[in-house]
């Protein structure tokens, strides 16, 4: 298989994007042209229908004017109808104007005049086209071609009622060949194979240049939809067939409509001819483009080849290129070597707190060190903006014991402050170590490997490296296993909830409540701990769904307590940091108590001093709306976090919850029994409730008693229960 290298396929990939450039501009092209085509033949074709419209337009207004001028006269005229010289003579002055070959007059009584034909007998104009539309329209009309008595040629008519006194009498018209009319569509002078027709309102073909197609309904359309179309056409219009683009124009003063057909054919042929015309400077374009691409390869490809090779920061091999080096020259090549991920555990502190020319040369300073402490034949490569990577061979003079030794001393200087711009900055780190072939023969399971070492680091465990093991993948798989059945278990709702009941030494009975989630699991088919489960929660996006679970089945637990009229306190709820940090956390929460009409003021929220290590401004920001909500605020294992007395003083706490590790062994440790009073007195003084954790003796609750704790927890009096036995405890009547 011939391996490219990153310049030839650099040279591939501008070759592809300028032939795909060019395939994109005749696509272009094409529809460009195609468009403003059919706009220039749409344009044209509408002008000429326009023009052809307004000369039947014109001879129609001025037929219509000479008719409904005869008929009026007549109308108002008391002389008789029938074989009345000065109305013949009126009529023949008419035709003489060269507007009718005939005009005539018929009569309700059956006479029928005509200055130059002479009916057959039988003959009755009352049954005529021309007398029965006129008779129906009551107005001067244009008709429809119509077959002439006794022979085969078609007319039109221009026919006007003839009314006395508001009776009707009979109808006087003008009429014309329809050749006529053919010869003034037809004979327009029309580009690209075009076709006028004359149409009326149903759909039907008047006038076409093929006879066959006349009196027959337009070909290629839907004739339902054709007439709903055209009985309400009042302007200029395309339709589209499956072989003709139809502009069609309503002629005025009749229920004609004159339409231009122009073949797709015709029209494609000649967009592809323009868009093979316009492909052509496209293609001088390419070309052009192309030969400067080769004559100053070297100008452009190398400073293009060096930025997607290198970490702009640092100037070391970026992950592309370093994956790509160590496969090529160590891998391939069976040469034995470890794996290193160097990671910062704080780094995401550190662009939070220092501005970015900071950052940028602590991530420099970084590298060096790693480099200084790696030898030639070592390759150092950036995989992240936290994260380095190495490849270190091995040889019988650097074995794999000689190398690990080399990273303790690189660990302990990478762990010295950095000096950056007069400030001196700290720096944790960890290093994943696995090693080839041994723990694998791809760089991408090699890099899995380093990652489950750190991913599988415990917050207690004090060793910055790890060398993969294969225990840890059988660890980092329970925990695989756990989320699955989280995931499944919120879907099925596995978890539950106990109430640990809160005694109130100064009331002597249970006032409150703390809600526990308990978990079940069908899939493992055992009790999951909280101690196993929450952790693995902790490190997901899982807790937050959780969380909202618990808080749903807290405020329905308190909706149905509330009903039963048993009193309490608070119920206190344990909130995780992520849970706090989620910017839908207050609305949501909110809207759950809303929905259960559960007032905050039932609610007391549990937070770690962890929980404010993040993003502390933001919490105690968030802390403070929760205050001003009605939720009451308690800190949780008070003792066991960082700068707790800075933050009592700065949160609106109002329940300290006394770790149980003080607890614990309060009756035989004078240390913590010191600590315990102190915590009391300080909390007391600053007005906040004392609550100890863990109280399991007689004589713990006794020594709690004498330092004034407000209330306790623990297996002295109750272990965490379901809710029915909790409401009992809460309920003094019914206790």
């Amino acid at each position: 298989m011939v391996r490219l290298s990153n310049k030839n396929k650099l040279q591939l990939s501008i070759l592809g994007l300028l032939l795909t450039g060019l395939l994109a501009s005749a696509t272009v092209a094409y529809y460009q042209v195609r468009s403003s085509m059919l706009d220039a033949v749409r344009n044209e074709q509408f002008t000429k229908a326009n023009a052809a419209t307004a000369r039947l337009n014109l001879w129609l207004d001025q037929s219509l004017n000479l008719v409904s001028s005869v008929a009026q006269a007549l109308s108002e005229s008391d002389e008789p109808l029938e074989d009345n010289p000065n109305y013949q003579f009126f009529a023949r002055q008419v035709v003489n104007s060269g507007q009718f070959i005939y005009i005539s007059y018929g009569l309700e009584s059956g006479y029928y005049w005509s200055h130059n034909w002479q009916p057959f007998p039988g003959y009755d104009p009352r049954n005529r086209p021309w007398y029965l539309e006129a008779k129906h329209a009551e107005t001067p009309i244009v008709t429809d071609p119509f077959v002439g008595a006794g022979e085969t040629r078609h007319y039109i008519s221009v026919a006007a009622p003839i009314v006395r006194a508001g009776q009707f009498e009979g109808v006087i018209s003008g009429d014309l060949t329809l050749e006529f009319v053919q010869q003034t569509i037809l004979g327009l002078d029309l580009s690209m194979n075009a076709t006028a027709l004359l149409l009326n309102r149903e759909g039907n073909v008047l006038i076409h240049p093929k006879r066959s197609l006349q009196n027959r309904s337009l070909p290629g359309l839907n004739k339902d939809q054709l007439r709903q179309t055209l009985a309400t056409l009042d302007q200029s219009t395309l339709l589209e067939t499956s072989k003709d683009y139809l502009m069609i124009t309503p002629v005025h003063n009749s229920g004609w409509l004159l339409a231009f057909a122009l073949p797709k054919s015709v029209l494609m042929y000649e967009i592809y001819q323009r868009t093979i015309v316009m492909l052509a400077h496209f293609l001088g374009i390419f070309v052009a483009v192309s030969g400067l691409f080769l004559l100053y390869n070297r100008q452009i490809i190398t400073p293009i080849l060096t930025y997607l090779e290198q970490d702009s920061v640092t100037g070391l091999p970026n992950k592309k290129h370093f994956k790509q080096y160590v496969t090529d020259q160590f891998l391939e090549q069976k040469r034995d070597g470890i794996l290193l991920l160097i990671s910062t555990n704080n780094f995401s502190r550190i662009t939070a707190a220092y501005p970015t020319d900071t950052v940028v040369e602590l991530q420099r300073a970084i590298s060096q060190r790693i480099q200084s402490h790696l030898d030639r034949h070592s390759i150092l490569g950036v995989f992240s903006e936290s994260r380095f990577i190495a490849y270190l061979p091995l040889s019988r003079e650097c074995n794999e014991q000689t190398r690990l030794q080399e990273l303790d001393a690189l660990i302990h200087e990478l762990s010295e402050f950095y000096p950056i711009h007069d400030q001196q900055i700290n720096c944790s780190f960890r290093i994943g170590v696995s090693v080839f072939p041994q723990h694998g023969h791809h760089l991408e399971l090699l890099i899995d490997k380093a990652f489950a070492v750190m991913a599988s680091r415990s917050k207690t465990e004090a060793a910055d490296i790890g060398v993969y093991k294969t225990d840890i993948d059988a660890q980092l798989g329970n925990e695989l296993l756990l989320t699955s059945a989280m995931h499944n278990a919120l879907r099925h709702q596995e978890f539950y909830m106990e109430y640990q009941p809160l005694f109130d030494l100064e009331q002597h009975r249970f006032t409150s409540a703390e809600a526990l989630v308990r978990w079940y699991s069908k899939e493992l088919d055992r009790q999951v701990s909280p101690a196993e489960f929450i952790p693995i929660a902790e490190s997901s996006n899982l807790i937050i769904s959780i969380g909202n679970y618990v808080i749903d089945c807290v405020a329905r637990q308190i909706q149905e307590w509330q009903k039963d009229n048993i009193n309490f306190r608070k119920i206190g709820i344990n909130l995780s940091p992520k849970q706090l940090q989620h910017e839908q956390f207050l609305p949501n929460l909110l809207k759950t108590l809303e929905h259960y009409q559960v007032s905050p003021s039932c609610i007391e929220l549990e937070i770690t001093e962890t929980s404010l290590l993040e993003q502390p401004e933001k919490i105690i920001e968030l802390l403070y709306r929760l205050k001003a909500e009605g939720f009451g605020i308690a800190i949780d294992d008070f003792g066991t976090g960082y700068s707790s007395l800075q933050y009592l003083k700065e949160i609106p706490f109002e329940t300290l919850k006394i770790d149980q590790s003080f607890i614990r062994n309060l009756e035989n440790n004078p240390k913590d029994q010191v600590i315990v009073a102190m915590l009391t007195n300080m909390a007391r003084a600053l007005d906040f409730k004392v609550l100890a954790e863990g109280v399991e003796s007689e004589q713990q609750l006794r020594y709690l008693q004498q330092t004034d704790c407000h209330m306790v927890q623990g297996y002295y009096y109750a272990r965490p229960l379901p809710a029915d036995a909790v409401g009992v405890m809460l309920d003094p009547e019914t206790a």
